[in-house]
Parts: structure tokens; sequence; C-alpha cells
């Protein structure tokens, strides 16, 4: 009697491993690449990846500041897409204050992200004073304005 196993659709995928978390490992983890300028009207940009699935924000605000850093523990703003498959897009709107050099930081930001992939909202009240190593950068800014964030689903 032969037994024949399949992979039914709708069952939950391994993201972090393409799909199969026996015989692959994630080699990109969590990273990102912040730069910002603002002066009065400005922009930011965040790229990088979390587990293998790259993403991209572009920010629009009223500010002062400028900044470019290396963040090792990047993430997709929102609500968590770890147990999704699917790529999405993520609205937000936010104030926030950075001050960083190399490895130290200091910041805060608040306002609202919406999922508009996974229907889901999420409050972000996020503070921190942190040593983040091997963290990368200088940053010095304070804005508001609004994201958007696109990111690749997984298979």
């Amino acid at each position: 009697m032969n037994v024949r196993l399949r992979r039914r659709s709708g069952t939950r995928c391994y993201a972090y491993a393409d799909g199969n978390p026996i015989s692959e490992i994630d080699p990109l983890g969590l990273w990102s690449i912040n730069l910002n300028v603002y002066v009065g009207v400005g922009t930011e940009i965040t790229f990088g990846s979390v587990n293998g699935r790259a993403f991209l924000t572009t920010r629009l605000g009223l500010g002062v500041g400028f900044g470019a850093a290396y963040d090792p523990k990047g993430k997709i703003p929102g609500p968590d897409v770890s147990e999704s498959c699917k790529g999405g897009v993520v609205l937000a709107a936010t104030a926030k204050g950075e001050l960083r050099s190399g490895p130290f930081a200091l910041g805060a930001e608040f306002g609202a992200a919406r999922n508009y992939t996974l229907g889901q909202s999420e409050v972000i009240n996020e503070n921190s004073a942190t040593l983040n190593l091997p963290w990368e950068g200088v940053e010095m800014s304070r804005s508001v304005g609004v994201q958007i964030t696109l990111y690749h689903g997984k298979h």
C-alpha cells in the first residue's frame, strides 16, 4: 500500500523557510536600512527583510532632521505578518522623534497602522532608549507624517 502525503491549500505556510522548514533556513533574518531628510516638508524611506520577506516603506511628512541607519532588528510596521503567506500593504500615520549615534538610540513613535491585506489595525506606541549592537548610523529628527509599506509574500 502506497501512502502519499500532499500539502493541502489553506494549510499554514512556513514563510521563514520557503515552505520547507526541514531543509531550508532563512538566510536573510531581520534587518532594515532607513534614510530620512526633513526640512519642513520631508521624506523617509526604509527597506529591509523580515525572515526573508522583503519590504519597502515610504513616508511623507512635516518635520526637521536627517538620518541614515542600519537596524539589525528592523521590522514591517503595523500588525504582525508572520502567520500570513501573503504579501500586503500597510498604511500608517505617526508622530515620531529619534536621536541616534552609533549603537545608542533614544526615540518614540505614536500613531496607528492598518494592514489592509490582513484586515487588522494596531495602535503604535513605542518608546526606546536602547543599546543596539551592531546598529550603525546617525539620526536626529522629529516628524509627523503618513507612510505606506509594501511587503512581499511567502509561499
